[in-house]
């Protein structure tokens, strides 16, 4: 069981500590056979929002997203230990397998049995991450060969990241690219970007579902629309999907689907 489970009575007091982002409570109802609801939690937080002493290096585009995410006090992308915020650095896969963890709201610990198949060594701080970014399926390796490989210091690009949101974010029936193409393929079409052509094809259906969500919006370089999908993805950018699959989907019930799946 990838969640800390207890059986509380209610009313019920818990003291969470930091690694916990989400809560679900699973409602059973004893008197007949039905299926039990699976509900998220609103945490009142108490971590107090970062100031980040680099907050002016912050596009003017991505500012409402960062301090949306800053002020939820869940921490998905805290600052460093000199309270940067780093808005332009890219994120590594490893970096992307903690944010992964944290938006899920899992305890990483929970995983400490899970076997990584992968044929490049994984850095020991990252290594609960990995495991469980892998055990839920929504971080895989990258295969060459007859071998598959984490690299998690590599930086993780756009495309990628565009799978990682829609598993997570983009999981009911509104989403299904796979049994009904057509609506996604021509809001892609109508978007006109000019690089669509340079989306890996493992990728097209993410990037797709992505876009076709508002997760995503491409870029604009003097009048032309660019997803620019193997560009390495910055923090900033990573604030704004996060914020708009918060906004433009109902993440906390979609998450609750991917997680009764993979329970």
């Amino acid at each position: 069981d990838p969640f800390l489970s207890k059986e509380l009575a209610l009313p019920a007091q818990i003291n969470l500590n930091q690694g916990i982002t989400n809560v679900y409570v699973y409602v059973q109802n004893d008197s007949d056979d039905t299926e039990g609801l699976l509900v998220p939690v609103v945490i009142a937080s108490q971590r107090t929002p970062t100031e980040y002493a680099d907050a002016d290096d912050i596009s003017s585009w991505a500012k409402t997203a960062v301090d949306a995410l800053n002020e939820s006090g869940i921490g998905l992308l805290i600052g460093d230990d000199n309270k940067n915020f780093n808005p332009k650095k890219d994120i590594t896969r490893y970096e992307m397998a903690v944010v992964v963890t944290k938006l899920m709201g899992v305890d990483p610990k929970c995983f400490d049995d899970y076997e990584l198949i992968y044929d490049d060594e994984v850095v020991s701080w990252a290594a609960p991450y990995v495991r469980c970014a892998a055990a839920m399926n929504v971080m895989v390796g990258q295969q060459d060969g007859d071998k598959v490989y984490f690299n998690g210091a590599l930086n993780t690009t756009r495309q990628e990241f565009c799978k990682v949101i829609t598993d997570l974010a983009a999981t009911d029936e509104n989403y299904d690219y796979t049994t009904n193409p057509g609506p996604y393929d021509e809001a892609f079409a109508k978007a006109g970007f000019e690089d669509e052509a340079d989306v890996s094809a493992w990728a097209i259906p993410y990037v797709k579902v992505a876009y076709y969500a508002g997760f995503i919006n491409g870029a604009d370089n003097n009048g032309k629309l660019y997803l620019n999908p193997k560009a390495n993805i910055t923090r900033q950018e990573v604030s704004v999907i996060i914020s708009n699959a918060i906004d433009k989907a109902d993440i906390n019930l979609n998450l609750i689907e991917f997680i009764k799946d993979s329970m």
